[in-house]
């Protein structure tokens, strides 16, 4: 199990600890879960939209499976992606 402490651009407490495959998030940036969900992968995710990085969240995403992650992002706050094909994701 690994956790992180509150980053130094934000101004809300947050927390992520890593367990079992899963990433337990807790009042974080979508900005910083998305770079949590980008060490894995090959081709990383970037937020074009700077108010969406801004979003708390608060969730459980497993570490292994970032497109379900997306899919949960664009469901629940709105946004949408594109992937390109085997690149980069854009959420917006």
């Amino acid at each position: 199990m690994r956790a992180w402490a509150k980053p130094s651009h934000s101004r809300f407490g947050m927390a992520c600890i890593s367990t079992n495959g899963n990433e337990v998030v807790l009042r974080a940036t979508l900005r910083m879960v998305v770079h949590e969900l980008n060490r894995p992968r090959s081709a990383s995710i970037y937020i074009v939209d700077r108010k969406l990085g801004e979003h708390i969240v608060t969730g459980v995403f497993k570490t292994n499976d970032s497109d379900g992650a997306i899919r949960i992002i664009d469901q629940t706050l709105g946004a949408q992606s594109v992937t390109l094909r085997a690149g980069p994701t854009f959420l917006y």
